[in-house]
């Protein structure tokens, strides 16, 4: 994108009070949170709220030949992690052109939906731990 257009880009979120932005357009506009892609952060960074977006699969979007869909314990390990640190999960689930899901990310997500019914005082508001630790 060129700088005339993150410029106005940037200039379009003030036409919105209370907008929130990421990080992603560029040194200049730092937004309101940083953003990690794909990759979760050893430490949460200090003093700025943050997130790590991720896809489900191993493309943003939908290819018929991507089947390289995250496992529900690397998904689940990668909320806890991402949470204990004070961080968002954004995760991106692929949808087909129609925008529907495929099987794979449907049974991930119910998956993780029937883990957080039993678990999510444990993510939901608590907020960042005294001591990072990496799951095991």
């Amino acid at each position: 994108m060129s700088r005339a257009s993150l410029d106005a880009l940037y200039g379009l979120a003030r036409l919105q009070p209370g907008i929130i932005t990421n990080d992603r357009l560029g040194e200049d506009h730092p937004g309101d949170y940083k953003t990690f892609e794909r990759k979760i952060p050893d430490r949460a960074p200090e003093g700025v709220p943050w997130e790590v977006c991720m896809p489900i699969s191993g493309s943003w979007g939908y290819k018929k030949t991507d089947t390289n869909f995250k496992s529900v314990e690397t998904l689940i390990r990668n909320l806890v992690d991402i949470a204990s640190k004070g961080g968002n999960y954004l995760l991106n689930v692929s949808p087909t052109g129609d925008g529907t899901l495929l099987p794979q990310a449907v049974e991930r997500l119910q998956a993780i939906g029937r883990w957080m019914k039993l678990n999510s005082a444990s993510i939901c508001g608590a907020g960042p731990g005294r001591s990072p630790v990496k799951p095991p």
